[in-house]
């Protein structure tokens, strides 16, 4: 890939397009939350001068084209800002601007809040900038259910059962996602006694 010089009137620019890509990539930071639980998605509205503040700060998830919760500072302070959340996240996202870094609070959590969130704050003054958070949600899976090798449930004490004679238990349970996205599956035991 090659740069290029472009000439405005007496001003001679340097274009490379390769600093440009490195400046667009943002580092994505991963959180893990299990559903019915609470996660905290980080925000840093610090502003880069004492005499800057923050206008706007939107969240973004997935590829949506507009944003899922947004702060608005635009016409007066930080404090007296306009929130509003998308219906989908109603009752349950709280942005938090007393810690540092602020975050957004999604409580309780559900399977669909799973993705790549993205907060942008624009200043006052400085530069946008920007925060990607991945957020992987775990799902418990149900109760277990054992049966044996007749399919009849069984629980608390199971047997009698001769030494040396086997012995198959089938453990079930439904549902469940793990971080490494396989659902939960079940098996058949055998053991020996």
């Amino acid at each position: 890939m090659t740069g290029r010089n472009l000439k405005y009137g007496d001003i001679t620019c340097g274009y490379a397009p390769w600093i440009a890509q490195q400046l667009n990539k943002v580092t994505s930071i991963l959180y893990t939350a299990v559903v019915k639980g609470k996660v905290a998605l980080p925000c840093d509205i610090s502003p880069p001068s004492a005499d800057d503040g923050v206008a706007l700060i939107l969240w973004y998830k997935d590829e949506a084209p507009s944003p899922i919760y947004t702060l608005d500072a635009r016409q007066g302070t930080l404090e007296q800002a306009r929130q509003s959340a998308v219906s989908t996240l109603d009752h349950r996202a709280y942005f938090n601007m007393i810690n540092r870094p602020a975050f957004l609070q999604l409580d309780p959590v559900q399977e669909e809040d799973a993705g790549e969130y993205r907060c942008r704050v624009d200043f006052h003054k400085a530069r946008t900038v920007n925060t990607v958070i991945t957020l992987k949600v775990i799902v418990p899976p149900t109760e277990p259910v054992i049966y044996d090798d007749e399919r009849r449930k069984v629980k608390g004490i199971i047997g009698p059962y001769n030494e040396g004679e086997k012995l198959k238990l089938l453990c079930e349970s439904d549902g469940g996602m793990f971080l490494d996205g396989n659902n939960t599956t079940h098996e058949a035991v055998e053991i020996f006694i």
